[in-house]
């Protein structure tokens, strides 16, 4: 019988409110490049390499590597630029390798594409190939 009312005068001191939540602290992360390394792959050299903030270079269809691919003899036409169709007048977001950038169609042809790349108001002319 001791026991038990010693057992209870413990408990009660340690708090009166036992359904609350335990107390956690937060995780901290840190990724510094300097130190660890990536448990998956251990020999990667990906997280040693510096990245460089990216400086503003002039846009042009010839570095971005877009491509009309088709266009549909539908009214309206539609344009395929990249594996993204587009008409005339609509903007879309087109991934071009590790970029993603944003176009405007602004006219179809038959055999031509007139795109602006947003921000920079320059009209660039995307011409199909011969033999398609």
């Amino acid at each position: 019988m001791l026991c038990c009312a010693a057992l209870a005068a413990v408990s009660g001191a340690a708090g009166a409110d036992t359904n609350a939540a335990p107390v956690r602290p937060k995780s901290v992360f840190i990724d510094d490049v300097a130190f660890g390394r990536d448990p998956f792959f251990p020999n990667s050299t990906r997280r040693s390499h510096s990245t460089a903030p990216a400086t503003a270079a002039p846009v042009s269809v010839a570095n971005l590597a877009l491509s009309l691919k088709g266009i549909s003899g539908s009214k309206p036409p539609y344009a395929l630029i990249n594996n993204t169709t587009l008409s005339e007048g609509e903007e879309a977001e087109i991934r071009v390798g590790r970029e993603t950038i944003k176009v405007r169609c602004t006219e179809i042809r038959d055999r031509s594409v007139f795109i602006e790349i947003v921000g920079t108001g320059r009209i660039h002319e995307l011409k199909l190939r011969d033999g398609i």
